[in-house]
């Protein structure tokens, strides 16, 4: 049965992965291959952030720098319920 199980395992690895990194051990080689990617997606978050907060704030002072209503204003009358 052990052996069954093995040869199992061994094709379930193959198939889904579960034990396989291509970057290998935790180290220098590692490293190396992991960390552009992280860069590129903190350059990416930065980014990502810098657009939203640019957006918001020139919508922002946008909305204040409008002139106001140069209308008059309108006068509401509440009448009493007629009985």
């Amino acid at each position: 049965m052990g052996r069954e199980e093995d040869a199992l395992r061994k094709k379930l690895d193959e198939v889904v992965g579960t034990r396989y990194d291509e970057r290998g051990r935790f180290g220098l080689q590692w490293l190396r291959k992991s960390l552009p990617k992280w860069l590129a997606g903190v350059v990416l978050a930065v980014a990502a952030v810098a657009t939203v907060w640019t957006v918001l704030d020139r919508h922002l002072k946008a909305a204040h720098a409008r002139p106001g209503s140069e209308r008059n204003p309108v006068m509401i009358q509440v009448l009493p319920a007629g009985k």
